[in-house]
């Protein structure tokens, strides 16, 4: 691949050891792990060496770029992480509650990051369901018992003719 006195950054990764990990703690972590290798410097002939830099600075802008997207991924995903956590740990009870734990456990949390967890959450979804499902469930009950009220006082007041003979 290269110089075997000086192995490049693709052979200390082809030949790691086993027992080595890249500092994660768990197996898990290690198997998610993504290598990207942007770019791999190498000897060129002069001729080609200006336009060969110039392509390097170009990707390594680009890199520059991918790595910053990357860590505002993370941390966007990191506040999403702690949303969710404070969302669940105060019970599912609206914005309020998270953003209160939250300000306990001294985190600062937007009510839109808050509205986002409370949105994608499963266990607030079917919670919803079930209400509606009960709104509706109490409307059909409560028109049949309306249906119905005419009926029964008039048996109410059958009996009541049918007591006074």
């Amino acid at each position: 691949m290269g110089n075997p006195s000086r192995p490049g950054i693709l052979e200390v990764i082809i030949d790691w050891p086993e027992s080595k990990d890249f500092g994660t703690s768990s197996e898990e972590e290690i198997e998610n792990l993504v290598i990207k290798v942007h770019r791999i410097d190498s000897h060129v002939p002069e001729s080609w060496a200006a336009e060969e830099h110039q392509n390097n600075q170009q990707v390594d802008r680009a890199a520059k770029i991918g790595v910053a997207q990357v860590d505002l991924d993370w941390q966007h995903k990191g506040e999403l992480l702690i949303v969710w956590w404070a969302h669940d740990t105060s019970g599912h009870q609206g914005r309020n509650a998270p953003y209160r734990w939250a300000h306990d456990q001294g985190v600062d949390l937007t009510m839109d990051t808050i509205a986002q967890a409370i949105h994608e959450c499963e266990t607030c979804t079917a919670i919803k369901q079930a209400k509606q499902f009960v709104t509706v469930w109490a409307r059909l009950a409560n028109d049949k018992m309306t249906d119905a009220l005419p009926h029964l006082s008039l048996q109410g007041e059958e009996e009541q003719s049918l007591r006074d003979l």
